[in-house]
């Protein structure tokens, strides 16, 4: 049996950080762009072989997008690094 002494110190350390987030994005979006998805059936598993998303999304941005959207069939799967969500004719979409 191995015993482990879990008491420790701890220490915290906090700071204020003034938020001054362009509210453009909010107001207007972002352009995003539309890659194939060529990964794996079972993009729903994480680990570290997110090599794909990073690639795309340094795809995206080297053309002057903002997001990588990946597509497979018609639907779109995930974003790079991102949460999706649409608002179109004043309904909101997302991600079930």
């Amino acid at each position: 049996m191995i015993m482990m002494d879990t008491r420790q110190d701890l220490t915290l350390y906090g700071f204020v950080k003034e938020n001054n987030l362009d509210t453009s994005i909010q107001e207007n979006g972002v352009n995003v762009a539309l890659l194939k998805d060529l990964r794996s059936g079972r993009c729903d598993i994480k680990s570290i072989a997110l090599l794909p998303n990073v690639l795309g999304y340094q795809r995206a941005r080297e053309q002057g997008f903002c997001e990588c959207l990946f597509e497979r069939n018609g639907t779109i799967t995930e974003a790079s690094h991102s949460n999706i969500v649409f608002v179109i004719n004043g309904t909101l979409f997302y991600a079930s």
